[in-house]
């Protein structure tokens, strides 16, 4: 899914992936992760986690896809949606 992150043309990139999906895909990988058996969600939540942390923008935003004037703020809420998932599964771990 990142080689159609940040890319201003949508489809354009290998397998016609677009990047205005990328962290709704997160947000939908982190619900998903609760369907898995506890003992086997940490291994997925911690790099998934991880992953999300380093696309931080240096303004503190995330966003995949330049979107109209909302980019930063619908990537932040699904960012931080997503990471609040996957600490919650983690929470279910310890």
């Amino acid at each position: 899914l990142d080689i159609g992150r940040k890319r201003p043309i949508p489809h354009e990139a290998w397998f016609s992936v677009a990047g205005y999906f990328y962290y709704y895909g997160h947000y939908y990988g982190a619900l998903c992760l609760q369907e898995l058996p506890v003992a086997e969600r940490g291994q997925f939540a911690h790099p998934l986690a991880r992953l999300m942390l380093e696309r931080q923008e240096k303004d503190g935003s995330w966003w995949d896809y330049p979107l109209y004037d909302y980019h930063q703020p619908y990537g932040t809420a699904f960012a931080l949606m997503s990471l609040k998932r996957y600490r919650t599964q983690n929470s279910a771990i310890e």
